[in-house]
């Protein structure tokens, strides 16, 4: 009778245990969902717009003028981590500028330029929220490839970056000049949009 009662009181204590561990497995396991729920929810997506808006007039030249903005489509805010202004060379070498304005006369460009976002490291763009990060009078011309790379983290500190390459390409504007040249009124305002990348952000 003793060594039965032991065997009985050995094997309880067995299922106890494994009573207990399977316990701590359910909530470590309920802990990770919980936290990437919460991840998930307050997870930024930063897309970059550029539009070309062309204003048709009758005795005047057609006006375009080139946006690029970002726009946070994700849950929640997108805090900057670090901006790249490059322009890129014919042998894939990069200079860097630390702005617009200096970067775009580097490239080339001569026009006049409307908005240059002050938005720096630090600098939160808010869930659907969206920042004009460059704005100017668009003249097609031979310029320096530019390109510029944006990257931000959530609050939890997660990385992730989003880039518009080759900023001064001009086939998009053709398109956007030849649409509004189709059309007979005064005043027409087209927005061919280019997505950059066609996917969402990646986490770095």
């Amino acid at each position: 009778m003793p060594a039965k009662r032991m065997n009985i009181e050995r094997y309880l204590a067995i299922v106890a245990t494994v009573v207990a561990l399977i316990s701590v497995m359910i909530a470590v396991w309920e802990g990770a969902e919980m936290r990437s729920h919460n991840r998930l929810s307050v997870k930024p997506m930063l897309i970059f717009n550029k539009t070309y808006t062309v204003t048709k007039t009758v005795d005047e030249p057609d006006q375009i003028v080139m946006t690029l903005s970002a726009v946070n489509s994700g849950m929640g805010p997108a805090i900057v981590s670090d901006l790249d202004l490059n322009i890129v060379g014919a042998d894939g070498g990069k200079t860097p500028f630390e702005n617009w304005n200096t970067a775009l006369t580097a490239a080339g460009y001569s026009g006049l330029i409307l908005i240059t976002s002050d938005i720096g490291v630090g600098g939160v763009i808010e869930k659907g929220d969206e920042t004009v990060l460059v704005s100017l009078e668009w003249n097609d011309g031979d310029y320096e490839r530019l390109d510029f790379r944006m990257g931000y983290e959530s609050i939890y500190e997660e990385e992730f970056n989003n880039s518009a390459p080759d900023l001064l390409d001009s086939t998009a504007s053709t398109a956007a000049t030849a649409s509004a040249a189709a059309d007979t009124h005064r005043t027409k305002t087209t927005r061919p949009t280019v997505r950059t990348p066609a996917h969402s952000p990646t986490a770095k």
